[in-house]
């Protein structure tokens, strides 16, 4: 039923707030199946991960399990609202990614989590929002728990490599999804650290993520219109509202950190 409600059609009762109400269903879900993985019993054939894989890289629908299918059924339609075929990413990809996150939480599943990981060129990358970039790194590393490391190190390589190699000239390149993808990765893996070492007051933990907070914090405010950093080859200006969230999400960490 869970597993239906993430990617709930609108509907006039249920018009606003989808995302609210699909994120909702997610957490549920994760929590029912609380790093329970796929193969757990009585789970293997609702095919969980390639469900919530569908909500969050889209294509078409897959036949719902069981009571989920009947629920289907019996949604109404909406005429204030119209959607393509197909399953609606901005809707249900940060509600797959926490529930597959929870799902497979500390399971350590190399082939789950190599299927959120971050597109490795420029074309894919594309087609990802920068605020789904964090969630996605967020999921990646939950699911590889053991692999999580509290250095510099560990967080410059969940960025891509090819992001820091792009060429300032002669390229038709979008920089301003190019540095807020590069700032969204780096405040996802320092939420992943926060998770990891809540409650901990690792030393070297906090003081990493103290020196990425205050990164953020000084990092240049690009004072140009949105629209004109998309094509102006500015790659170490960050728009102001992204930076933002991201010192909101690096301190958030470390307070989960600090905590008790």
């Amino acid at each position: 039923l869970m597993v239906a409600e993430i990617g709930r059609k609108p509907s006039d009762r249920v018009l606003h707030d989808r995302e609210s109400y699909s994120l909702a269903a997610g957490f549920a879900l994760g929590c029912i199946c609380l790093g329970q993985g796929s193969d757990a019993p009585g789970l293997a054939d609702l095919q969980l991960d390639t469900w919530l894989l569908r909500y969050i890289l889209g294509g078409p629908e897959m036949p719902l399990p069981g009571v989920a299918t009947r629920e289907a059924q019996r949604q109404e339609s909406t005429c204030q609202l119209w959607e393509p075929e197909g399953i609606n990413t901005c809707v249900t990809a940060p509600a797959g990614c926490i529930a597959l996150a929870l799902v497979f939480l500390r399971t350590n599943c190399e082939a789950v989590a190599s299927r959120v990981a971050i597109p490795q060129n420029l074309f894919h990358l594309e087609q990802l929002r920068p605020d789904f970039a964090l969630l996605r790194i967020v999921a990646k590393s939950l699911i590889l728990w053991d692999q999580i490391e509290p250095t510099n190190e560990w967080v410059d390589r969940q960025t891509p490599a090819f992001l820091s190699k792009l060429p300032t000239s002669g390229a038709d390149i979008d920089w301003l999804l190019v540095t807020q993808t590069k700032a969204n990765l780096a405040a996802g893996a320092c939420l992943a650290l926060g998770l990891r070492f809540a409650g901990s007051s690792n030393e070297a933990v906090k003081d990493l993520l103290i020196a990425r907070l205050l990164g953020f914090r000084d990092a240049a405010r690009s004072d140009a219109h949105v629209a004109l950093m998309a094509s102006k080859p500015s790659p170490d200006d960050v728009d102001a509202i992204t930076l933002e969230t991201c010192q909101s999400t690096v301190a958030l960490a470390l307070e989960m950190v600090m905590a008790g």
